[in-house]
């Protein structure tokens, strides 16, 4: 069994239109650092920094690719997100065009669908990103038994 993660961070933007944004960076090497520690994971970690989309696209791809049946994997996005006219999220890369959104950002169902085609079938998502509720959208939903809430969580 492998303990895999890739953390996805997209800061800058070839577009003056799409604000550019200083923590994506900051926040997926500090989560890097903490997975790839003994005592919390031991996870190996791959980051994809300000990426374009159709690299993007194949760095997903070949991390669902090696994946083993007993891999434990993590997909953490960090950048901005937006929706199309269909509601659907989009995660902004690089080369994002707001106004060809379909055709330069990753679709949060790209993500999906290759982590359901991939042999690991433990996968944890953490989209950080406007819009990040529209990613529950693209989910088959497995389980409806666990309703969680912030009681859930408590604060100690």
């Amino acid at each position: 069994m492998a303990r895999r993660a890739l953390l996805i961070a997209n800061g800058t933007f070839d577009d003056s239109a799409i604000t550019p944004l200083r923590a994506p960076l900051r926040d997926a090497q500090h989560l890097g650092e903490l997975l790839s520690r003994e005592d919390v994971g031991a996870f190996v970690v791959d980051l994809a920094e300000n990426l374009v989309s159709h690299a993007l696209r194949k760095r997903i791809l070949q991390f669902f690719k090696a994946a083993g049946p007993n891999d434990q994997t993590i997909i953490y996005f960090s950048g901005h997100g937006d929706k199309n006219a269909h509601g659907e999220l989009y995660l902004n890369t690089k080369d994002t065009d707001p106004e060809l959104l379909e055709a330069t950002a990753v679709p949060t169902s790209y993500l999906m669908a290759h982590a359901q085609r991939s042999l690991s079938k433990q996968t944890i998502f953490i989209v950080d990103c406007c819009y990040s509720g529209a990613f529950a959208a693209s989910l088959g939903v497995k389980s409806s038994a666990a309703n969680l809430t912030s009681d859930d969580f408590p604060v100690e």
